[in-house]
């Protein structure tokens, strides 16, 4: 389908899903890494604020200064009582660091520290683009990019990116982001118009697909609880085949998830082969079985 004009594929919230980022001292360390990248923001009454994964917390007694050009964050005189790094990290995420966050925090004291971890966040940041770039590659050409109303393979109306406008939390969705779908253009199995109204806007289909690709991650990680662990190419097919039928459908090839358990990549291609579903996609289905296909090497042998 293309490169999109716009490279913020993902939101926040959604770049943490499909990344796994969900423990505490991960979300920490790359929050500062973003605080050495990003100028404080002020708010009314002199209130200084810093980006952090989680949103911002507040730091009102920090002096009107560019951050440090060295590793270590100095006292003010005003600064308070917990100056510094550890300071940062206690006013963001609370007073019980974990003895882990300890350890973590007296190693980045050494070799430049955070400036480093700044320097590879940035790098990792333009890799989680990349990565999200590749999905949406595959999931475009995949389920197709529409701005109307259309009828998939199982007769379900569909929207954007396989939004699929009968499921039940994606009503929702469209319910809390004021998305009439009733105000939507329609077309049936020959592409003819049955209902006229307005076209998606690029937002409205980033927004749905962002909303459908976290629920296709959170789907394909309770369907095989050693997702990330997966070579890159398992995961693709698996967050294809959960973005397209949902977790009670995939739930259904238990074969395909005992080949799995076992890292038998093999029998994962051939019970997804084999299956009803990959018959129904069509070409999509010999796509996503040589993602699976991709993780055997050599031949007959299991990385």
């Amino acid at each position: 389908m293309g490169m999109l004009a716009n490279s913020d594929i993902l939101d926040e919230e959604t770049l943490r899903e499909v990344s796994g980022e969900s423990s505490l001292f991960s979300s920490a360390i790359k929050g500062l890494a973003r605080l050495l990248l990003s100028p404080p923001t002020t708010s009314s009454g002199g209130v200084y604020l810093y980006p952090f994964p989680h949103g911002f917390f507040r730091r009102s007694r920090l002096p009107l200064k560019q951050l440090p050009s060295g590793d270590t964050f100095k006292k003010s005189p005003s600064d308070g009582p917990e100056p510094g790094r550890r300071g940062m990290f206690r006013e963001a995420y609370g007073r019980n660091l974990s003895s882990s966050m300890g350890s973590g925090l007296k190693d980045l004291n050494e070799g430049g520290g955070l400036f480093k971890i700044a320097e590879s966040e940035q790098q990792a940041q333009q890799e989680q683009q990349a990565r999200a770039q590749v999905y949406y590659n595959m999931l475009s050409t995949n389920e197709g990019v529409r701005d109307y109303i259309y009828f998939d393979t199982e007769g379900n109306p569909t929207t954007g990116i396989g939004f699929n406008l009968n499921a039940a939390h994606n009503q929702k969705f469209l319910k809390d982001n004021n998305i009439d779908k009733q105000s939507l253009r329609m077309v049936n199995k020959d592409g003819k118009t049955i209902r006229k109204g307005r076209n998606l806007t690029e937002n409205e289909k980033l927004l749905m697909y962002n909303h459908s690709l976290r629920q296709a991650f959170k789907d394909a990680r309770l369907y095989d609880p050693r997702f990330d662990r997966r070579p890159e190419s398992v995961k693709m097919g698996l967050v294809d085949m959960a973005f397209n039928m949902g977790l009670t459908k995939l739930k259904k090839f238990v074969k395909m998830k005992k080949g799995l358990d076992a890292n038998d990549y093999t029998t994962v291609a051939k019970e997804a082969k084999d299956s009803d579903w990959f018959k129904q996609v069509k070409s999509r289905g010999p796509r996503t079985v040589g993602l699976f296909k991709k993780a055997i090497y050599p031949e007959g042998m299991i990385r």
